[in-house]
């Protein structure tokens, strides 16, 4: 996506790179037109082109309209409708409108095989295998997307068992989890991790024997978490109740809050879809004060953190879901008394 954009003339001399195929060659400038990979602005001038051509011509394609505006993540698109039909129809609006700016889509995928067959072979995301073993999942998100299950999962590499302070902090940042399924797991490494930092230990000193037990045993659990299968689709459209359950929670180690969606349809079956959790690991000081935070204190952090997360929801659903009511549960002594 990014080399089909170009970028005014006078922003090109800025992006030169200078190169000889060999060290006999004389040195060749050559001028980048158009938008580079790793500058920093590169991922908001591919999302305001974006905007732009919904702004100019999305009127046009009133369906591709919205999937741009609010579904689309720099080159990546995620939408989706009802039925088949409507999800046809979108399709066709999106590849047209983005025609209009020489945009070509790929790497198509859906839980539809029908969606899948009016797009031709060689854009689908996943190529066709009769190998068992082969992963025919989809990476959205920092998420694997399996379209056969329709369920969401999450990959990890190997672990060592041998670490050290570079070696934990590394681990955490490679557990990428934008929904909050695997949170516990992370809270658990980032307070380990709390630890090792005020044992004084260097980069790539060891760890104690004490603190490298608890590693190894997450170490070797760690790809357990492949095992977590996540529903995508949440039904509410034939709802007649749709609520937001909160529950937050605190403990001298850090502060988490959860949320959870239940529908009532009109037979009066209940189901409960998990949304989205955070969780935060307590300081050890007090801003300027050498003193950590009180268990009521974090309590009403993890009530913050809760109300925040639901705010976020609200937004998010705003469009696409009714939410009839939201209800939320702590079991704090202050925070009773606070509310009356």
């Amino acid at each position: 996506m990014y080399r089909q954009i170009q970028i005014h003339s006078d922003d090109r001399t800025y992006q030169h790179i200078v190169w000889r195929n060999s060290p006999s060659d004389e040195l060749q400038d050559y001028e980048l037109t158009t938008v580079t990979y790793g500058v920093s602005a590169s991922p908001y001038q591919a999302i305001r082109v974006l905007h732009q051509l919904e702004h100019d011509d999305g009127h046009k394609f009133p369906l591709a309209r919205k999937i741009l505006s609010t579904q689309t993540y720099v080159d990546d698109i995620v939408s989706g409708d009802d039925t088949v039909s409507a999800m046809l129809q979108r399709q066709a609006d999106l590849v047209q409108l983005l025609m209009q700016a020489g945009f070509e889509l790929k790497k198509w995928s859906s839980n539809s095989r029908e969606v899948l067959r009016h797009i031709p072979q060689g854009d689908h995301a996943v190529q066709p295998s009769f190998d068992p073993k082969d992963d025919m999942s989809v990476k959205i998100l920092g998420l694997h997307w399996d379209p056969v299950t329709d369920t969401f999962s999450y990959h990890t590499s190997p672990v060592p068992l041998t670490a050290t302070k570079r070696v934990v902090l590394s681990t955490i940042a490679k557990l990428y989890d934008p929904v909050g399924a695997i949170a516990p797991i992370i809270f658990w490494a980032k307070s380990l991790m709390q630890t090792i930092w005020q044992s004084g230990l260097d980069w790539d000193d060891p760890l104690p024997p004490s603190l490298m037990t608890s590693w190894g045993k997450f170490a070797s659990e760690l790809h357990l978490v492949c095992e977590i299968k996540l529903p995508r689709h949440i039904v509410v459209s034939t709802r007649l109740v749709t609520q937001l359950l909160g529950f937050c929670d605190a403990s001298e180690r850090g502060y988490a809050a959860v949320v959870y969606l239940r529908t009532i349809d009109v037979n009066g079956d209940i189901k409960v879809y998990f949304i989205t959790s955070k969780s935060k690991v307590a300081p050890l000081k007090l801003g300027s004060l050498d003193r950590s935070l009180t268990i009521p204190r974090l309590e009403l952090c993890g009530a913050l953190l809760l109300a925040q997360t639901i705010q976020r929801l609200c937004d998010t659903f705003e469009s696409a879901i009714s939410i009839s009511a939201i209800y939320t549960w702590t079991d704090s002594q202050v925070l009773r008394i606070l509310a009356r």
